[in-house]
């Protein structure tokens, strides 16, 4: 932003983007009519390409994107293997894969197709660190999707981080104690310890 990019930040929450959006202004005041917002909920399978679509296309509005940043998540209830049925996989797979999949489908019509533009997927640290079920699987899927975009929108790069745990907004949707002790764990491996 201080370089005078134009960002568009989304979220399924105006409450979030609002908070968001004033962080951001507040940071480069001189630049703040350089952020715009877009709700777009990702969470309703049957829309997800039109709520995609109408994104990148606010985004590129004046010009053409050159990075795209896909962080979306979401908490659906954590069931064991053997009470899980497909749907409740699915709710998982919404956001973060399908999500991530409509990015990579309508990005080629709205993102500069150079070497110099990007989209950079997230994932969890559950990927090289597998715990229980879901997390891994959803996680080694987005990594397996990065690949095959990578392949299909080159010259664009496609990229996939595993930031690990970061405290935001999600945090507020775990129960408390599996966020707590999530933080407690994230802090007794990190290096600083805080």
């Amino acid at each position: 932003l201080q370089e005078g990019a134009h960002i568009t930040i989304s979220s399924s929450s105006e409450d979030r983007i609002a908070n968001a959006v004033e962080r951001l202004r507040a940071s480069s005041p001189e630049f703040a009519s350089n952020v715009r917002s877009y709700a777009a909920d990702l969470s309703v399978k049957d829309r997800i390409e039109a709520t995609v679509e109408g994104l990148l296309q606010f985004a590129a509005k004046d010009s053409t994107i050159d990075h795209v940043v896909f962080t979306a998540g979401n908490v659906p209830p954590m069931a064991p293997l053997a009470e899980s049925s497909f749907e409740h996989v699915d709710a998982f797979l919404t956001v973060r894969f399908y999500g991530a999949l409509a990015i990579g489908k309508y990005a080629h019509k709205y993102i500069t197709p150079a070497k110099t533009s990007s989209i950079t997927l997230t994932t969890g640290s559950q990927v090289r660190k597998p715990i229980s079920w879901l997390p891994p699987i959803i996680g080694n899927a987005v990594e397996g999707l990065m690949k095959g975009l990578a392949v299909t929108l080159a010259p664009v790069r496609v990229n996939v981080v595993a930031p690990g745990f970061i405290v935001t907004e999600i945090l507020d949707r775990l129960p408390k104690e599996m966020a707590h002790a999530g933080a407690e764990k994230a802090k007794a491996k990190s290096l600083t310890k805080d």
